[in-house]
């Protein structure tokens, strides 16, 4: 076996272990029902607010993703504060590729996500034809929220500098929404 075969080998392998991850994660937490992003006040809230039946919340990563920190250390308001549920929802698909262990793209949305993609720059790392992308983009622009690179990824906006995130198709409907309520939140210092 070559060593490209043994690092796709290696790769696979990774990818398998973190995918299953998020798969048992999704079982132990429990898959919402479709309408359920329709009514976020029936999803536990972050730092042990109680959720609409009133109580606590801890426990999965999926459900206090980033809470602990990338606060008002960037900058005004408190950025934890848009890292809503139904953000927590997106990222457990997001975390099989992009998390502190294994950073697909150089993008790593563990926990305190919101601090390393706010004003950070697009590396396009892992594209095919760098050349393709543009220059300049920011994860998230608090400048102009509408350009970040985080929303044209999940909105298939990205023209040809890699594909739409997540595979095939990005995100749409309340997830999308979701997207741009959080990096309007993140632009507006999580005021």
């Amino acid at each position: 076996m070559n060593a490209q075969a043994r690092q796709r080998s290696s790769w696979l392998s990774v990818l398998a272990a973190v995918a299953g991850t998020a798969a048992l994660s999704l079982f132990s937490v429990g898959c919402p029902e479709p309408a359920d992003l329709d009514n976020p006040e029936i999803y536990p809230k972050r730092g042990g607010d109680t959720g609409a039946s009133g109580s606590a919340t801890g426990g999965s990563s999926s459900a206090t993703a980033g809470s602990a920190t990338g606060g008002s250390a960037t900058g005004g308001g408190n950025l934890a504060a848009c890292e809503t549920a139904c953000m927590a929802d997106i990222l457990v698909t997001c975390t099989a590729c992009h998390s502190s262990a294994f950073k697909l793209g150089m993008l790593d949305l563990s926990p305190g996500y919101t601090a390393r993609l706010k004003d950070q720059p697009a590396t396009h790392s892992e594209v095919v034809s760098p050349a393709d992308c543009p220059s300049g983009d920011k994860l998230i622009n608090s400048a102009a929220p509408d350009e970040s690179w985080l929303l044209k990824k999940v909105s298939a906006a990205q023209g040809t500098c890699g594909g739409p995130m997540p595979a095939p198709s990005g995100l749409a409907g309340a997830e999308l929404q979701c997207m741009k309520d959080y990096v309007s939140c993140v632009a507006m210092g999580g005021t």
